[in-house]
Protein backbone atom coordinates (compact mmCIF):
# COMPACT_ATOMS: atom_id res chain seq x y z
CA UNK A 1 0.00 0.00 0.00
CA UNK A 2 2.53 2.11 0.60
CA UNK A 3 4.47 1.47 -2.64
CA UNK A 4 0.86 2.26 -4.21
CA UNK A 5 0.59 5.87 -2.12
CA UNK A 6 4.16 6.66 -3.11
CA UNK A 7 3.19 6.22 -7.30
CA UNK A 8 -0.07 8.09 -6.67
CA UNK A 9 1.98 10.68 -5.21
CA UNK A 10 4.79 11.01 -7.06
CA UNK A 11 1.91 10.69 -10.45
CA UNK A 12 0.30 14.13 -8.70
CA UNK A 13 3.41 15.74 -8.78
CA UNK A 14 4.99 15.03 -11.80
CA UNK A 15 1.61 15.89 -13.32
CA UNK A 16 1.40 19.34 -11.89
CA UNK A 17 5.01 20.02 -12.35
CA UNK A 18 4.32 20.94 -16.05
CA UNK A 19 1.19 22.44 -15.14
CA UNK A 20 2.98 26.51 -14.79
CA UNK A 21 5.21 28.32 -17.38
CA UNK A 22 7.97 25.62 -17.53
CA UNK A 23 10.01 27.86 -17.72
CA UNK A 24 12.19 26.87 -13.89
CA UNK A 25 11.95 23.04 -12.93
CA UNK A 26 10.15 22.66 -9.67
CA UNK A 27 12.70 20.45 -7.26
CA UNK A 28 11.99 16.91 -6.53
CA UNK A 29 10.93 15.25 -4.19
CA UNK A 30 12.60 14.63 -1.26
CA UNK A 31 13.21 10.79 -2.06
CA UNK A 32 14.58 11.98 -5.56
CA UNK A 33 16.85 14.51 -4.69
CA UNK A 34 19.82 13.01 -5.85
CA UNK A 35 18.15 12.98 -9.49
CA UNK A 36 18.99 15.76 -11.83
CA UNK A 37 16.09 18.39 -12.59
CA UNK A 38 15.58 18.79 -16.17
CA UNK A 39 14.72 21.50 -17.88
CA UNK A 40 10.86 21.55 -18.43
CA UNK A 41 9.16 21.65 -22.03
CA UNK A 42 6.95 24.17 -23.47
CA UNK A 43 3.93 25.44 -21.20
CA UNK A 44 0.84 23.48 -21.58
CA UNK A 45 3.17 19.94 -21.75
CA UNK A 46 3.85 17.04 -20.00
CA UNK A 47 5.95 14.22 -19.91
CA UNK A 48 7.06 10.85 -17.81
CA UNK A 49 9.66 11.53 -14.87
CA UNK A 50 12.94 10.31 -15.62
CA UNK A 51 12.86 7.56 -13.40
CA UNK A 52 9.56 5.68 -15.00
CA UNK A 53 9.67 2.54 -15.34
CA UNK A 54 9.94 0.95 -18.31
CA UNK A 55 6.36 -0.11 -18.75
CA UNK A 56 2.95 0.23 -16.82
CA UNK A 57 2.24 3.25 -14.54
CA UNK A 58 3.84 6.03 -15.25
CA UNK A 59 4.44 5.74 -18.93
CA UNK A 60 7.83 5.33 -20.39
CA UNK A 61 10.01 8.21 -21.07
CA UNK A 62 9.46 10.75 -23.94
CA UNK A 63 6.02 9.15 -24.15
CA UNK A 64 2.95 11.74 -24.04
CA UNK A 65 0.63 11.03 -20.79
CA UNK A 66 -2.30 12.24 -21.09
CA UNK A 67 -3.45 13.36 -17.39
CA UNK A 68 -6.54 12.00 -15.19
CA UNK A 69 -7.68 10.22 -18.20
CA UNK A 70 -4.73 8.26 -18.89
CA UNK A 71 -5.25 4.66 -19.29
CA UNK A 72 -1.74 3.42 -18.15
CA UNK A 73 -2.87 5.25 -14.37
CA UNK A 74 -3.89 3.13 -11.94
CA UNK A 75 -7.48 3.81 -10.46
CA UNK A 76 -6.52 5.15 -7.11
CA UNK A 77 -3.43 7.18 -8.73
CA UNK A 78 -6.85 8.59 -11.27
CA UNK A 79 -8.53 9.63 -8.38
CA UNK A 80 -5.67 11.21 -6.28
CA UNK A 81 -4.73 13.09 -10.23
CA UNK A 82 -8.04 14.31 -10.88
CA UNK A 83 -8.22 15.64 -7.17
CA UNK A 84 -5.02 17.37 -7.67
CA UNK A 85 -6.14 18.88 -10.59
CA UNK A 86 -9.10 20.18 -9.04
CA UNK A 87 -7.32 21.88 -6.44
CA UNK A 88 -5.44 23.75 -9.11
CA UNK A 89 -7.92 25.21 -10.73
CA UNK A 90 -7.91 22.80 -13.78
CA UNK A 91 -10.60 20.36 -15.39
CA UNK A 92 -9.05 17.02 -15.61
CA UNK A 93 -8.63 17.79 -19.54
CA UNK A 94 -6.91 21.08 -18.86
CA UNK A 95 -3.15 19.57 -19.74
CA UNK A 96 -4.17 18.17 -23.20
CA UNK A 97 -6.37 21.15 -24.01
CA UNK A 98 -3.47 23.90 -23.21
CA UNK A 99 -0.72 21.95 -24.51
CA UNK A 100 -2.92 21.79 -27.71
CA UNK A 101 -3.80 25.44 -28.03
CA UNK A 102 0.05 26.54 -27.26
CA UNK A 103 2.21 24.61 -29.66
CA UNK A 104 4.65 27.00 -30.57
CA UNK A 105 4.88 27.46 -34.28
CA UNK A 106 8.20 27.60 -36.46
CA UNK A 107 8.99 29.28 -39.73
CA UNK A 108 9.39 25.78 -41.22
CA UNK A 109 5.73 23.94 -40.47
CA UNK A 110 3.87 27.10 -39.73
CA UNK A 111 0.65 27.05 -41.84
CA UNK A 112 -0.64 30.73 -42.21
CA UNK A 113 -3.37 30.44 -39.88
CA UNK A 114 -0.88 30.03 -36.99
CA UNK A 115 1.33 32.49 -38.36
CA UNK A 116 1.40 35.83 -36.00
CA UNK A 117 1.07 39.28 -38.03
CA UNK A 118 4.44 39.56 -39.52
CA UNK A 119 3.34 41.71 -41.71
CA UNK A 120 0.90 44.99 -40.90
CA UNK A 121 -0.70 46.77 -43.72
CA UNK A 122 -2.50 50.32 -42.69
CA UNK A 123 -4.54 52.54 -44.76
CA UNK A 124 -3.85 55.90 -43.79
CA UNK A 125 -5.46 57.48 -46.19
CA UNK A 126 -7.23 56.84 -49.49
CA UNK A 127 -4.94 55.96 -52.16
CA UNK A 128 -2.49 54.60 -49.48
CA UNK A 129 -1.16 51.46 -48.24
CA UNK A 130 1.72 51.30 -45.87
CA UNK A 131 2.98 47.86 -45.65
CA UNK A 132 5.48 46.90 -42.52
CA UNK A 133 7.67 43.52 -41.72
CA UNK A 134 7.03 43.44 -38.15
CA UNK A 135 9.70 41.02 -37.48
CA UNK A 136 11.59 43.34 -35.53
CA UNK A 137 12.73 41.02 -32.81
CA UNK A 138 14.79 38.86 -35.70
CA UNK A 139 15.58 42.34 -37.51
CA UNK A 140 12.62 41.35 -40.37
CA UNK A 141 14.46 38.33 -41.63
CA UNK A 142 12.44 36.65 -44.75
CA UNK A 143 11.27 32.96 -42.88
CA UNK A 144 8.73 31.36 -45.39
CA UNK A 145 6.00 32.35 -43.05
CA UNK A 146 6.85 36.44 -43.30
CA UNK A 147 7.52 35.38 -47.11
CA UNK A 148 3.55 33.81 -47.23
CA UNK A 149 2.11 36.59 -45.47
CA UNK A 150 4.34 39.75 -47.53
CA UNK A 151 3.03 37.75 -50.97
CA UNK A 152 -0.75 38.04 -49.64
CA UNK A 153 -0.69 41.05 -48.70
CA UNK A 154 0.54 42.31 -51.87
CA UNK A 155 -2.09 40.58 -54.08
CA UNK A 156 -4.72 41.53 -51.33
CA UNK A 157 -4.15 45.27 -52.36
CA UNK A 158 -3.35 44.16 -56.37
CA UNK A 159 -7.00 42.68 -56.26
CA UNK A 160 -8.74 45.78 -54.65
CA UNK A 161 -7.41 47.97 -56.65
CA UNK A 162 -7.73 50.73 -53.50
CA UNK A 163 -4.09 51.46 -53.40
CA UNK A 164 -2.93 53.48 -55.85
CA UNK A 165 0.59 54.45 -53.72
CA UNK A 166 2.23 51.68 -52.04
CA UNK A 167 4.70 52.18 -48.70
CA UNK A 168 7.10 49.87 -47.51
CA UNK A 169 9.11 49.82 -44.62
CA UNK A 170 10.35 47.51 -41.35
CA UNK A 171 9.83 47.34 -38.30
CA UNK A 172 12.01 48.12 -35.38
CA UNK A 173 15.73 49.07 -36.06
CA UNK A 174 16.05 47.10 -39.44
CA UNK A 175 14.63 47.16 -42.84
CA UNK A 176 15.22 43.76 -43.50
CA UNK A 177 17.98 41.34 -42.98
CA UNK A 178 17.74 38.87 -45.61
CA UNK A 179 16.42 35.30 -45.61
CA UNK A 180 16.27 33.63 -41.98
CA UNK A 181 19.80 32.18 -42.09
CA UNK A 182 18.29 30.04 -38.80
CA UNK A 183 15.45 27.68 -40.96
CA UNK A 184 17.56 28.18 -44.23
CA UNK A 185 20.50 26.23 -42.36
CA UNK A 186 17.63 24.12 -40.97
CA UNK A 187 16.93 23.66 -44.48
CA UNK A 188 19.59 22.92 -45.33
CA UNK A 189 20.70 20.06 -43.26
CA UNK A 190 17.30 18.58 -43.91
CA UNK A 191 18.36 14.69 -45.55
CA UNK A 192 14.99 14.57 -47.10
CA UNK A 193 14.95 18.02 -48.56
CA UNK A 194 15.62 17.36 -52.25
CA UNK A 195 17.78 19.91 -54.28
CA UNK A 196 15.53 21.75 -55.97
CA UNK A 197 11.61 22.00 -56.51
CA UNK A 198 9.58 21.03 -59.25
CA UNK A 199 9.63 24.86 -60.03
CA UNK A 200 13.40 24.91 -60.12
CA UNK A 201 14.21 27.38 -56.67
CA UNK A 202 16.14 25.72 -54.19
CA UNK A 203 14.24 23.36 -51.39
CA UNK A 204 16.04 25.17 -48.56
CA UNK A 205 14.19 28.25 -49.78
CA UNK A 206 11.06 26.17 -48.52
CA UNK A 207 7.22 26.61 -50.83
CA UNK A 208 6.95 29.77 -49.75
CA UNK A 209 5.90 31.81 -53.61
CA UNK A 210 8.28 34.39 -55.09
CA UNK A 211 7.56 37.66 -53.32
CA UNK A 212 9.55 39.88 -56.03
CA UNK A 213 6.99 38.76 -58.67
CA UNK A 214 3.89 40.28 -56.43
CA UNK A 215 5.54 43.45 -55.79
CA UNK A 216 6.77 43.98 -59.32
CA UNK A 217 2.72 43.14 -60.54
CA UNK A 218 1.76 45.94 -58.01
CA UNK A 219 1.08 48.64 -60.63
CA UNK A 220 1.70 51.80 -58.97
CA UNK A 221 4.51 53.79 -57.11
CA UNK A 222 6.50 51.60 -54.31
CA UNK A 223 8.27 54.43 -51.38
CA UNK A 224 10.87 52.16 -49.23
CA UNK A 225 11.77 53.58 -46.18
CA UNK A 226 14.80 51.97 -45.48
CA UNK A 227 16.53 52.62 -41.31
CA UNK A 228 19.15 50.07 -40.31
CA UNK A 229 20.22 46.86 -42.35
CA UNK A 230 19.08 46.15 -45.97
CA UNK A 231 20.85 42.87 -46.54
CA UNK A 232 20.84 40.38 -49.36
CA UNK A 233 17.10 39.39 -49.85
CA UNK A 234 16.11 42.93 -47.81
CA UNK A 235 18.29 45.06 -50.15
CA UNK A 236 16.64 43.15 -53.04
CA UNK A 237 13.53 44.05 -51.44
CA UNK A 238 14.68 47.93 -51.67
CA UNK A 239 15.67 47.20 -55.51
CA UNK A 240 11.59 46.43 -56.23
CA UNK A 241 10.90 50.17 -54.78
CA UNK A 242 10.17 53.03 -57.25
CA UNK A 243 11.80 55.45 -54.40
CA UNK A 244 14.25 55.39 -51.69
CA UNK A 245 14.28 57.26 -48.98
CA UNK A 246 17.00 56.62 -46.16
CA UNK A 247 17.81 57.25 -42.12
CA UNK A 248 21.42 57.87 -41.54
CA UNK A 249 21.34 54.55 -40.03
CA UNK A 250 21.00 52.64 -43.39
CA UNK A 251 23.53 50.69 -44.90
CA UNK A 252 23.29 48.05 -47.68
CA UNK A 253 25.35 44.32 -48.11
CA UNK A 254 24.87 41.95 -50.62
CA UNK A 255 25.92 38.69 -48.94
CA UNK A 256 24.67 36.41 -51.96
CA UNK A 257 28.08 34.85 -52.32
CA UNK A 258 29.71 34.97 -48.92
CA UNK A 259 26.22 32.64 -48.30
CA UNK A 260 26.92 30.80 -51.19
CA UNK A 261 23.99 31.06 -53.04
CA UNK A 262 22.95 33.07 -56.01
CA UNK A 263 20.54 35.74 -55.93
CA UNK A 264 17.11 35.10 -57.58
CA UNK A 265 14.82 37.63 -56.64
CA UNK A 266 16.88 40.64 -58.91
CA UNK A 267 20.07 41.27 -57.24
CA UNK A 268 22.01 40.90 -60.19
CA UNK A 269 19.93 42.93 -62.49
CA UNK A 270 18.35 46.06 -60.83
CA UNK A 271 21.70 46.86 -58.83
CA UNK A 272 23.68 47.39 -61.89
CA UNK A 273 20.86 49.19 -63.61
CA UNK A 274 20.56 51.18 -60.27
CA UNK A 275 23.87 52.43 -59.14
CA UNK A 276 26.46 51.11 -62.70
CA UNK A 277 28.16 47.67 -63.47
CA UNK A 278 31.22 48.56 -61.71
CA UNK A 279 29.74 49.74 -58.62
CA UNK A 280 27.00 46.96 -58.66
CA UNK A 281 30.20 44.28 -58.61
CA UNK A 282 31.92 46.05 -55.88
CA UNK A 283 29.00 45.20 -54.03
CA UNK A 284 28.11 42.25 -54.64
CA UNK A 285 31.65 40.03 -55.33
CA UNK A 286 33.36 41.75 -51.70
CA UNK A 287 29.90 41.77 -49.57
CA UNK A 288 30.94 45.07 -47.85
CA UNK A 289 28.56 47.11 -46.57
CA UNK A 290 28.01 50.79 -47.96
CA UNK A 291 26.25 53.52 -45.63
CA UNK A 292 23.26 55.90 -46.49
CA UNK A 293 25.47 58.64 -47.52
CA UNK A 294 27.22 56.47 -49.92
CA UNK A 295 24.05 55.38 -51.37
CA UNK A 296 22.83 58.31 -51.96
CA UNK A 297 25.97 59.29 -53.71
CA UNK A 298 25.79 56.68 -55.79
CA UNK A 299 22.03 56.99 -56.91
CA UNK A 300 20.68 54.07 -55.17
CA UNK A 301 18.41 56.08 -52.80
CA UNK A 302 17.02 58.95 -53.41
CA UNK A 303 18.22 61.20 -50.07
CA UNK A 304 18.91 60.39 -46.65
CA UNK A 305 16.66 61.89 -44.29
CA UNK A 306 16.56 62.31 -40.05
CA UNK A 307 15.37 59.10 -38.90
CA UNK A 308 12.75 60.74 -36.67
CA UNK A 309 11.03 62.40 -40.34
CA UNK A 310 11.36 59.17 -42.68
CA UNK A 311 7.75 58.40 -41.96
CA UNK A 312 6.49 61.52 -42.82
CA UNK A 313 8.75 62.30 -45.65
CA UNK A 314 7.38 59.10 -47.27
CA UNK A 315 3.93 59.74 -46.52
CA UNK A 316 4.37 63.54 -48.56
CA UNK A 317 5.91 61.68 -51.28
CA UNK A 318 3.11 59.60 -51.60
CA UNK A 319 0.72 62.47 -51.36
CA UNK A 320 2.10 64.50 -54.11
CA UNK A 321 2.00 61.13 -55.90
CA UNK A 322 -1.78 60.64 -55.16
CA UNK A 323 -2.18 64.21 -57.12
CA UNK A 324 -2.06 63.38 -60.30
CA UNK A 325 -4.81 61.40 -62.07
CA UNK A 326 -5.21 57.19 -61.32
CA UNK A 327 -4.21 56.64 -65.15
CA UNK A 328 -1.49 59.12 -65.59
CA UNK A 329 0.01 58.15 -62.72
CA UNK A 330 0.04 54.02 -63.78
CA UNK A 331 0.89 55.20 -66.89
CA UNK A 332 3.48 57.39 -66.35
CA UNK A 333 5.44 55.30 -64.29
CA UNK A 334 4.96 52.16 -66.67
CA UNK A 335 6.24 54.04 -69.61
CA UNK A 336 9.37 55.14 -67.94
CA UNK A 337 9.75 51.09 -66.42
CA UNK A 338 9.63 50.23 -70.01
CA UNK A 339 11.46 52.44 -71.85
CA UNK A 340 13.87 51.76 -69.38
CA UNK A 341 13.89 47.93 -69.85
CA UNK A 342 15.13 48.33 -73.75
CA UNK A 343 17.90 50.30 -75.10
CA UNK A 344 17.36 54.11 -75.67
CA UNK A 345 16.15 54.16 -79.38
CA UNK A 346 13.68 51.99 -78.59
CA UNK A 347 12.64 53.86 -75.28
CA UNK A 348 12.30 56.74 -77.64
CA UNK A 349 9.98 54.98 -80.30
CA UNK A 350 7.86 53.70 -77.51
CA UNK A 351 7.54 56.88 -75.84
CA UNK A 352 6.37 58.04 -79.00
CA UNK A 353 3.78 55.49 -79.57
CA UNK A 354 2.37 55.97 -76.08
CA UNK A 355 2.21 59.69 -76.79
CA UNK A 356 0.07 59.91 -79.18
CA UNK A 357 -2.46 57.20 -78.11
CA UNK A 358 -2.60 58.95 -74.78
CA UNK A 359 -3.08 62.18 -76.57
CA UNK A 360 -5.80 60.77 -78.71
CA UNK A 361 -7.75 59.34 -76.11
CA UNK A 362 -7.30 61.88 -73.27
CA UNK A 363 -6.94 65.51 -75.29
CA UNK A 364 -10.87 66.73 -74.98
CA UNK A 365 -10.50 65.83 -70.54
CA UNK A 366 -6.02 67.79 -70.21
CA UNK A 367 -8.01 71.27 -69.69
CA UNK A 368 -11.60 70.44 -68.63
CA UNK A 369 -10.20 67.73 -66.49
CA UNK A 370 -9.07 70.63 -64.40
CA UNK A 371 -5.26 69.16 -65.28
CA UNK A 372 -4.07 73.01 -65.90
CA UNK A 373 -5.72 74.50 -63.09
CA UNK A 374 -4.59 72.02 -60.50
CA UNK A 375 -1.03 73.14 -62.13
CA UNK A 376 -1.58 76.37 -61.74
CA UNK A 377 -3.08 76.26 -58.17
CA UNK A 378 -0.21 74.18 -56.97
CA UNK A 379 2.41 77.09 -58.52
CA UNK A 380 0.76 79.42 -56.56
CA UNK A 381 1.62 77.75 -53.37
CA UNK A 382 5.14 76.62 -53.88
CA UNK A 383 8.20 78.71 -52.65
Amino acid sequence: MACVQMACVQAVWWHGRFQGNGTAPIPHPPSRQGVRAQPGPPSGWVASPPWARASGWPPRLGQPCRGPTCHRMPPTCRVLATLGARRRGRRPQAATAQAAASSHWTSLDMTPSDAPDLVLVERPEPGLAIVTLNRPQALNALSSALRRQLRRAIDTLNADGQARVLILRGAGRAFCAGLDLKELQQRTQSAAAPAADAGGSPAFLGDAPNVAGSIVGFDGPLIGLVQGAAITGGFELALLCDVLLAAPDARFADTHGRVGILPGSGMSQRLSRRIGIARAKEVSLTGNFIDALTAERWGLVNRVVPHDELLAQGLQLARDMLELPDAMLRGYRQLIDDGFAGSQTAGLALEQARARAWHSAHADGVLAGGGMAALQQRARHTP
